[in-house]
């Protein structure tokens, strides 16, 4: 039997549903209670920080806002994202200690 195999509730008899059920349950607990680590916790904050200043730039293409360039407020949030990026490659050298 493919483990990975996706059933539909008509192929399984209901001992099946169950132990099914209760091993997503098992696999999604293991997922969840991994603890987060200093290193993950930068790797996201720098994503984050990209993500934004990568949205600042494209909302400045589509031509969103009155300004012609990069206004004030984008400069702002723009300098924000930047600093949320250092924090996380600050968090990198930090290896795998719990957040």
């Amino acid at each position: 039997m493919n483990r990975f195999a996706i059933k539909t509730p008509y192929q399984l008899n209901f001992a099946q549903l169950i132990y099914e059920a209760k091993q997503m349950i098992e696999t999604t607990k293991k997922l969840f209670t991994q603890p987060i680590t200093k290193r993950l916790l930068g790797i996201i904050f720098i994503l984050v920080g990209s993500i934004a200043i990568i949205g600042s730039l494209v909302i400045d293409l589509l031509g969103g806002g009155q300004f012609t360039g990069i206004g004030p407020a984008q400069q702002k949030a723009m300098l924000a994202a930047g600093v949320v990026i250092v924090v996380g490659i600050t968090l990198l050298p930090l290896g795998d200690q719990p957040a």
